[in-house]
């Protein structure tokens, strides 16, 4: 396992690096490719606040639904998962995350309230923890914008903050909120 302090210079894996190199307390540097991530991260922060008749995000037959984590432009590789940062309450609401045409494309559909604070949201469930593919899903090849899609009721409140790890398959490709 390569150091920290063990440096490449003057190449793409320097640019790579920096982007993609995660560094735990011994000082042992790990590629996300080693989570089975592509190595550009996006992060995004969605609150709701979808009380009925608002529009707001979580109001699911509103304007705000879907909600837009992120647009895309040309062609990534890319796979979602989200942080539970604050109480999401919506009684028999349902998220999922996807593209427009495939909602569920990264995070199959999920009672609002199952999604519990302090617990990654993923592919295959909820979990304090990730460390393995069957958790995080696999690495899809998308052209569209990442969107979250509320459905059959509203979600009053929570926060869920989304990571996008992605790479860039076509020369324009960008990630951007």
């Amino acid at each position: 396992m390569a150091s920290v302090n063990d440096q490449v210079k003057g190449n793409h894996f320097d640019k790579f690096c920096k982007k993609s190199i995660l560094v735990n307390r011994g000082g042992d540097a790990y590629g996300l490719s080693n989570l089975g991530l592509p190595g550009n991260v996006f992060s995004t922060t969605i609150t709701f606040d979808g009380n009925t008749g608002t529009g707001g995000v979580g109001d699911y037959d509103g304007s705000g639904n879907p909600v837009t984590l992120c647009n895309v432009t040309g062609v990534i590789g890319a796979n979602v998962l989200g942080l539970c940062i604050g109480t999401v309450m919506g009684t028999t609401a349902a998220l999922r995350v996807g593209v427009t045409s495939s909602a569920g494309t990264f995070i199959a559909s999920t009672g609002a309230e199952t999604i519990d604070p302090g617990e990654f949201w993923a592919f295959n469930g909820q979990t304090a923890v990730l460390g393995s593919t069957a958790l995080l899903g696999v690495t899809k090849v998308i052209h569209n914008d990442i969107i979250l899609t509320n459905s059959v009721a509203n979600i009053s409140s929570g926060s869920i903050k989304f990571f996008v790890f992605w790479e860039p398959l076509s020369d324009d490709a960008t990630v951007e909120r």
